[in-house]
């Protein structure tokens, strides 16, 4: 659905939605998804993490996504 969106309020609602699974495995997949594709816009990044982190399921997710990925996120977002 993200991909298909047509307007960017939509995909960053979508982007929202999707980080707000209680599936640990769906949550991965998103900051993956989030991070890892060029079909999500940088500043729309942080959103989509913060999403994430927002999540009960997702905050330990994100802190140890964070501490794993810090050097690429540093070097994407100074």
């Amino acid at each position: 659905l993200y991909l298909k969106a047509d307007s960017q309020e939509e995909k960053v609602r979508l982007l929202v939605a999707l980080c707000y699974f209680d599936d640990p495995n769906i949550i991965r997949q998103a900051l993956d998804f989030v991070f890892d594709t060029k079909d999500v816009r940088a500043q729309d990044q942080t959103i989509g993490f913060s999403a994430c982190s927002h999540n009960v399921v997702g905050r330990e997710l994100c802190w140890s996504y964070l501490q794993k990925n810090w050097q690429t996120i540093v070097d994407r977002f100074g």
